[in-house]
């Protein structure tokens, strides 16, 4: 054999190498999993942990950073993050007491002339205090359903424990679940696209009127699907009327089940729909300059601004195949300049393109109740108990029995009740920031 042919046959003889990003001099940032010193501390003494610290204790080889969640934000303020142990990605936010005012002019500001703004004013960030978490500094726990977000656990970054002078921690680090259908905004932008897009399906409708509803309901009331399904209607004794106050297109998430997740042939129709976001949430009881930090206060705080905003919600959801492209990112066309909240929408919620009814009269008609130039008042918790929910309810059992052939039919080269085509591309996180 030549020396030609022998160092081909080695070089063929080489086992293939794994590609990394090593290969490609990538450099990844890594996040530590980030605990008070007085919870690590804690953590190395005693197998007794809070379900925060035990969580905490799974991830001990820190993060890999995915991606920035809000482009528009400060870096790290809200970012999806990979667990080095498990290779679970999770959606880390960092909140800060004393936060930077980024409505302001900073840009060349020297750090200590920033303007700052107070965030909260509790011991806790309303995530924290409003969570589905087992904690001492929970103050009201997010029942265990689907249309609540899930926080695993939260800690103090490393070099920012600062306290105030009455004992609170200035910066929390706080990880939930992620969802992986992104946010129902990014649904309705592609609904609303003039090429692509059409009138968003009415099943799928009905599915976010019953679970946002749902969601507001317990709010306002303490009761679970579970009291709801036995007919109880009246709020629970001792119950604190919470106040979500940011229910909009964007703060609402999609999720498709994964692998271990109980699926069902429908899902593609009907996906869980989860109300996130509850960094400007106050219970109605707490003191007026609380209310005062977050900045879409309009007049005098009341369980009316959730309604109104569900109501906008959902009205926007029949409407937003029907806007000009100019404005079909304008989802919130119903705040004025002062940030005052509107209280009616547009009129023209039953045709498309003022020729055709694509939604039925009975999903209309429940929506007309949040016109307030029609009722005269915006609805309460009780109109969602008695009207609202049952009638979801019936309607998607009937689109339900229907069966998956049935509301995945293409009859009009452009409806189906299949939206998960809209969702999020998967794709697009699965390489880590470099």
């Amino acid at each position: 054999m030549s020396l030609r042919s022998r160092k081909r046959r080695q070089v063929w003889d080489i086992p293939e190498l794994a590609v990394t990003s090593a290969t490609f001099r990538e450099l990844h940032v890594k996040l530590p999993t980030e605990r008070y010193r007085e919870q690590a501390a804690h953590a190395a003494s005693t197998t007794n942990l809070k379900p925060s610290d035990q969580w905490l204790d799974k991830h001990r080889g820190g993060f890999l950073l995915i991606q920035n969640l809000h482009p528009k934000a400060p870096p790290g303020k809200c970012i999806l993050v990979e667990s080095i142990d498990t290779r679970e990605r999770f959606v880390n936010k960092r909140l800060q007491r004393y936060a930077p005012d980024w409505n302001q002019k900073t840009q060349g500001t020297e750090l200590e002339h920033t303007p700052y703004k107070i965030a909260f004013d509790t011991w806790a960030p309303p995530d924290l205090r409003f969570a589905r978490l087992s904690d001492p500094h929970v103050e009201v726990q997010l029942p265990n359903e689907p249309y609540f977000p899930k926080l695993y656990g939260y800690g103090f970054p490393s070099g920012h424990q600062a306290f105030d002078s009455e004992g609170k921690p200035d910066i929390f680090s706080l990880y939930f679940k992620r969802f992986n259908g992104g946010t129902l905004e990014n649904l309705m932008l592609q609904y609303a696209h003039p090429e692509i897009g059409a009138p968003i399906p009415e099943p799928f409708v009905w599915h976010v009127m019953k679970q946002l509803s749902r969601a507001v309901i317990w709010l306002q009331t303490d009761l679970i699907r579970q009291d709801l399904d036995q007919g109880m209607k009246n709020p629970k004794p001792g119950h604190k009327i919470l106040l979500h106050r940011r229910l909009r297109e964007r703060d609402v998430f999609l999720h498709f089940p994964e692998d271990g997740e109980d699926t069902d042939p429908l899902d593609c129709c009907f996906h869980r729909i989860i109300l996130g976001e509850f960094d400007q949430a106050v219970v109605l009881e707490d003191p007026p300059d609380i209310h005062s930090h977050i900045p879409r206060a309009a007049g005098e705080t009341g369980a009316w601004e959730d309604m109104h905003s569900l109501g906008r919600l959902l009205r926007r959801l029949v409407t937003v195949h029907d806007c000009t492209w100019e404005n079909n990112g304008n989802f919130d066309y119903d705040v004025d300049e002062d940030c005052e909240m509107r209280r009616f929408l547009s009129d023209n919620i039953t045709f498309y393109e003022g020729q055709e009814q694509v939604y039925s009269d009975d999903l209309i008609r429940l929506l007309s109740n949040f016109e307030q130039k029609v009722t005269g008042a915006i609805p309460t918790v009780a109109f969602l108990i008695n009207e609202l929910l049952p009638r979801a309810h019936e309607k998607l059992r009937e689109f339900r029995a229907m069966g998956i052939d049935v509301l995945t039919h293409d009859e009009s080269d452009g409806w189906m009740g299949d939206v998960s085509w809209a969702a999020a591309d998967p794709n697009f996180e699965t390489t880590p920031y470099a």
